[in-house]
């Protein structure tokens, strides 16, 4: 537990440093390899789903990132974790692309052979704004690694969201200092804060 407390802190560290400078679907990457590592996963993406982020919609990383094996399954337990507003976690039984949830495994489903999934949404506004996925951990995700999932996640939508408004800043700065017109920002007292 303290090891993974400690690499929780060590990607938090890393993401506030790569956020306003490198690009954005390389802090993500960081983020989602952080994650992959932390829950013993194999792959592991993250989605941003929210309309008025400019932000990559997908970064996929892990040591097998490239592979396609349970796509479906993933998109399921994803679709699932927004429907729910909840994390999901499910496995992939052998053989198959669709993803059986752990209450079905606990029924009787002998998925054991399988990959386990986990997605977990990023509440923003009372909406899903994102969803980091993991995927194929043969043991399955118990409550520490959606506890540490559900930590990565959030890091990784401020992360994001903090490097949009910088961007914003930026481009409002840009149009401020470069306009034409004469610009007069005042506080509420009307003492002036800055002119272009």
């Amino acid at each position: 537990a303290r090891k993974r407390a400690e690499a929780i802190v060590r990607t938090r560290l890393a993401l506030a440093s790569l956020a306003p400078r490198g690009p954005l679907d390389a802090t993500v990457a960081a983020g989602v390899d952080a994650a992959v590592a932390i829950t013993a996963s194999r792959r592991g993406s993250f989605r941003v789903l929210a309309s008025d982020v400019a932000a990559p919609a997908l970064v996929a990383a892990g040591p097998d990132a490239d592979r396609p094996a349970a796509g479906l399954a993933s998109a399921a337990a994803a679709a699932r974790a927004i429907g729910e507003r909840r994390p999901v976690t499910s496995v992939v039984a052998p053989g198959s692309a669709i993803g059986v949830p752990v209450a079905a495994q606990r029924a009787g489903h002998r998925g054991d052979a399988g990959e386990a999934q986990l997605a977990v949404p990023v509440l923003r506004e009372n909406a899903v704004a994102a969803v980091l996925e993991l995927e194929g951990k043969r043991e399955g995700y118990g409550a520490d690694d959606v506890a540490a999932a559900e930590e990565l996640a959030a890091m990784l939508m401020d992360s994001v969201l903090r490097r949009c408004d910088d961007d914003r800043l930026r481009q409002a700065a840009a149009v401020f200092e470069n306009t034409r017109e004469g610009v007069i920002i005042t506080d509420a007292s009307q003492r002036i804060l800055m002119v272009n």
